[in-house]
């Protein structure tokens, strides 16, 4: 089975990879457990946000499209933090996002062959009792970012290797 890890450490922080990279490790074993979640948090997070509230932001790592997101592209792996806003218009620290493994081996295997996408959502409620959702009390997607397939590491020149991340950052 192959499975996929969050965190890698550069010494300068916390740096997502794209699954399969080659400076990730790649467990391939039969029938075995996944390896255990990594000690450190996957990413940390601020938030600037025009108004006070709760909000809960989510990433979540995708096999498929990103520039035509489906909903039954198959997920590897989701993880959220909420947290109170206390002041509008400032940046603040917000919890980090944890570390993950996904097991999912069905989507590990697709995202290696095609690659995928980080999704960043937001959902929440202002200190007004504005709430903060796509209208139908879903998260809103503020950002996607597209990550390459391993066959893309390196310095690969293919066409499909243009415009991929190694990491993500958004803007809330």
């Amino acid at each position: 089975m192959t499975y996929a890890l969050s965190t890698v450490t550069d010494g300068t922080g916390v740096t997502p990879l794209p699954i399969g990279q080659a400076e990730c490790p790649k467990y391939v074993k039969n029938g075995s457990p996944p390896p255990a979640k990594p000690a450190s948090d996957w990413s940390t997070d601020t938030l600037k946000a025009d108004c006070a509230g709760r909000f809960t932001l989510c990433y979540e790592v995708k096999a498929g499209n990103v520039d035509a997101p489906s909903p039954t592209d198959c997920t590897l792996a989701k993880v959220c933090v909420s947290a109170d806003y206390l002041k509008a218009n400032e940046e603040q620290a917000f919890p980090p996002l944890g570390p993950w493994v996904s097991d999912n081996t069905t989507c590990v295997a697709q995202f290696t062959t095609t690659g995928g996408y980080g999704e960043m959502t937001v959902i929440g409620e202002s200190v007004l009792c504005d709430k903060v959702d796509d209208g139908a009390g879903r998260a809103i997607v503020f950002n996607r970012v597209k990550y390459c397939s391993p066959s893309c590491s390196g310095a690969s020149k293919a066409p499909e290797c243009t415009n991929c991340g190694q990491g993500a950052g958004g803007t809330f």
